[in-house]
């Protein structure tokens, strides 16, 4: 029994991409540059952003996370800021020896413009896989639905990461909101880019 269970907790930690050798928890500091278009019929304007963020999870037991993420960026023409903060508790469990699924709700703030700026809150749902890919790297995908005060819409990313030793690793992601005004249904509001930056495992 006790085998069992080592092995399930060791799986468990391979299959979140954790850099540590045991569940725990981990901290990511990145770079973040974005691109936000807003069309509506045939006509759109783009604008584009860069900054930086910081993400974390901890396990409060083996089946329940807590996770946060916070990016601010600016755009790169006129200075218009655009911050994004979510904070989320889910479940998780192993659905293969190194592979986890892991859902449940956010809090989802968006703000944006010059100085005090408007905020967009609401929550949101997602859900995810994790895996281990051999002893230098892991992969996650994520997709979910978040509904704010303005908008509403689906989200999807993708993250692979690999592992420069048990605690530390390096990661890539590609994230993507498309997102449609709550009031003129036809004004998309779509938000993608990537963030590159360590993550550190504890």
């Amino acid at each position: 029994m006790q085998t069992q269970t080592l092995a399930g907790l060791t799986g468990l930690a391979l299959a979140a991409a954790c850099t540590s050798a045991i569940a725990g928890g981990y901290i990511e500091l990145y770079y973040s540059n974005s691109e936000l278009e807003l069309s509506e019929g045939g006509f759109s304007i783009e604008e584009d952003f860069d900054g930086v963020g910081v993400r974390g999870g901890v396990d409060l037991t083996p089946e329940i996370l807590l996770r946060g993420e916070y990016t601010t960026e600016e755009a790169d023409l006129d200075g218009f800021d655009l911050d994004i903060a979510r904070v989320g508790i889910g479940y998780q469990a192993l659905i293969g020896p190194t592979t986890a699924l892991y859902l449940g709700p956010d809090y989802v703030r968006f703000e944006a413009g010059d100085g005090e700026g408007e905020t967009d809150d609401g929550f949101g749902l997602f859900v995810g896989l994790r895996q281990g890919l051999g002893p230098s790297f892991a992969g996650s995908v994520e997709a979910g639905y978040i509904d704010l005060e303005f908008e509403k819409g689906p989200y999807a990313e993708a993250t692979l990461t690999a592992l420069v030793n048990e605690q530390i690793g390096l990661f890539g992601r590609y994230r993507i909101y498309a997102l449609e005004d709550k009031e003129f249904s036809s004004l998309d509001v779509d938000f993608s880019g990537f963030q590159v930056g360590v993550r550190i495992g504890f």
